[in-house]
């Protein structure tokens, strides 16, 4: 595919009124590895995001990295409330209110995501599901070496 026709291809793909410049295609491809990359647009803020508490930022975030490496799964509600807390004994930002807005930017600002687990994912733990799992997988085989080899029956209608 020429750059012409990969410009065409963006046009109608992403629905713009014009298609892209090829130099500006060229350079995309030119510096498509780091594009791709994780750390592309890390360094492009326009200016550097003034929080009203870094100390307060960094706890929390830190708490909620611990809380991951450890499986447990966190609300938004529990996370403000850890907020809260820290305010408390730090007693740096009493402007804070903590809303959901603060919440979506301070996740946003040390690249945190809320995953929810649904069912039966949330309130298992790992290591009890594997220990489960080779009981089972040995009973089965236990089984497997006990069980006569398998004859059809005729079922009654």
């Amino acid at each position: 595919m020429t750059q012409s026709e990969l410009a065409a291809w963006v046009r109608k793909k992403f629905k713009l009124r014009a298609k892209p410049a090829r130099n500006t295609i060229s350079d995309i491809m030119k510096n498509a590895e780091s594009i791709m990359s994780a750390s592309y647009g890390d360094d492009c803020q326009r200016k550097p995001t003034q929080v009203s508490s870094p100390q307060l930022e960094k706890r929390l975030a830190a708490w909620i990295m611990d809380m991951e490496r450890r499986n447990i799964c966190l609300s938004r509600e529990l996370v403000t409330m850890k907020a809260r807390e820290l305010q408390a004994h730090l007693c740096d930002a009493w402007d804070l209110n903590f809303s959901d807005g603060w919440l979506t930017a301070f996740m946003r600002r040390h690249k945190l995501r809320h995953r929810v687990l649904h069912g039966e994912a949330a309130s298992v733990d790992p290591e009890v599901v594997r220990k489960d799992l080779q009981e089972i997988q040995q009973v089965c085989a236990t089984l497997r070496l006990q069980r006569a080899p398998f004859a059809p029956r005729k079922c009654a209608e």
